[in-house]
């Protein structure tokens, strides 16, 4: 029994010896203390170590990238961009990529990234929304997008028109940009210029000029050849006219050169002679304005305006109804020449004067067979060239683009 017992214990003590000595090697690599972790992990309690690839330099491990942080701005506030504004992108923990720009309806708004700068291409609209799309890059060169919205100014908006466009014209009508309120300061003319042209088929030389602070024109050098096409395109969304105060649309026009229909009034033998494309078809006898007040403006004119039928009053022309000279008058077959009130048109109550004296107002007076014929024959746009007074024709009353030399016309683009 004894020896049964002992053999038993012995064997007991042997696997006692074996199990502590399995245990005592399985705590082996335990440190306590925490040296032993592989060092920059950002373990937390019950996670793995970093595997070897993770941790490999220059490539951070997922717990180490940090969420790039966007920042939008601009030289004004967000909701009150300026059009000639551009947007400034901070990206703290990356780098900017990209800049997409469009309106709030999804119309893509060109521009270009300087460093960390987007600028348009041309002005932004005023008093409308745009979203900024922003592509960023993370520490791990992941890109990722954002959006940013802003908006331009609220403001006063200046209106305008391309006149004429549409039609067949004469081959004196310059192309016409006319603004509803003073385009201010000369600065602010000069930047409206940069933003229109005119195209033509087929091509002539040409120059942009100020008539006032409210008529842009285009004349080419010479008179339009007959049968060219003309285009006018203005880009001048964006552009300021005044302190507060922008253009919010684009527009463009376009019209025809009709026949070289041109007609030279001599003041002084009272007589009108009309040419088509250089050749005389008709020779009429007129009446113009008696001297020395109402004395008929020599110089290059242009039909602006043809009424069939048109009351004339004068107190329009700043003579009142107590004059002796005052009129209230039923006119027919009417053509304006210039805003002060010169018109070719029937004259029956001077018929015994015409082809022999001056006796009207200014305007050029015939028979009513005569004008009708004149009516008949004209559209906007043909040149009346006047000569036999002492009184001359000036830029901005009507259409009068032709009196000034070539090198005096182009000067007023920067008027």
């Amino acid at each position: 029994m004894t020896t049964t017992f002992s053999r038993r214990a012995a064997a007991l003590i042997a696997s006692a010896g074996m199990l502590a000595g399995a245990l005592l090697a399985g705590c082996s690599s335990i440190d306590p203390t925490g040296a032993g972790a592989p060092q920059g992990s950002a373990t937390s309690a019950g996670s793995a170590p970093a595997s070897p690839a993770s941790s490999a330099p220059g490539t951070p491990s997922p717990s180490a990238v940090v969420a790039p942080t966007l920042t939008m701005t601009s030289q004004h506030a967000l909701n009150a961009v300026l059009p000639t504004d551009s947007l400034t992108f901070d990206v703290a923990n990356g780098t900017l990529a990209g800049v997409d720009v469009a309106t709030s309806d999804g119309t893509a708004v060109p521009g270009a990234v300087t460093g960390s700068s987007w600028k348009p291409t041309r002005n932004l609209v005023p008093q409308t929304k745009y979203v900024a799309t922003v592509t960023v890059t993370a520490s791990d060169n992941t890109t990722r997008t954002e959006t940013r919205t802003f908006s331009t100014l609220k403001t006063a908006i200046a209106g305008y028109d391309i006149l004429y466009t549409g039609f067949t014209l004469g081959v004196g009508m310059p192309a016409i940009i006319q603004f509803v309120s003073p385009v201010e300061t000369r600065a602010m003319r000069a930047e409206v210029v940069k933003h229109v042209s005119v195209t033509s088929s087929p091509k002539q030389e040409g120059s942009w000029g100020w008539v006032d602070n409210r008529q842009l024109m285009w004349r080419p050098k010479t008179y339009w050849a007959t049968g060219t096409k003309v285009t006018i395109n203005a880009q001048l969304a964006g552009v300021q006219t005044g302190k507060n105060k922008w253009i919010g649309r684009d527009a463009t026009g376009s019209f025809s050169i009709g026949d070289a229909r041109i007609s030279y009034v001599n003041i002084a033998t009272h007589q009108m002679r009309v040419t088509k494309n250089g050749k005389t078809i008709k020779t009429i006898p007129v009446t113009t304005g008696k001297q020395p007040d109402y004395t008929t403006r020599s110089g290059i004119k242009v039909i602006m305006e043809r009424y069939s039928h048109i009351v004339m009053d004068s107190t329009t022309v700043d003579i009142p109804k107590n004059s002796p000279d005052a009129y209230h008058l039923d006119v027919k077959w009417a053509m304006r020449l210039t805003w002060s009130g010169e018109f070719i048109h029937a004259a029956p109550w001077s018929v015994a004067s015409q082809g022999k004296a001056n006796v009207s107002h200014g305007c050029t007076g015939a028979s009513t067979d005569n004008a009708k014929w004149m009516y008949d024959f004209s559209r906007a746009g043909d040149v009346v060239v006047f000569t036999g007074s002492n009184r001359p024709m000036t830029l901005g009353n009507g259409i009068g683009v032709w009196n000034a030399s070539w090198s005096q016309w182009k000067a007023l683009a920067a008027a």
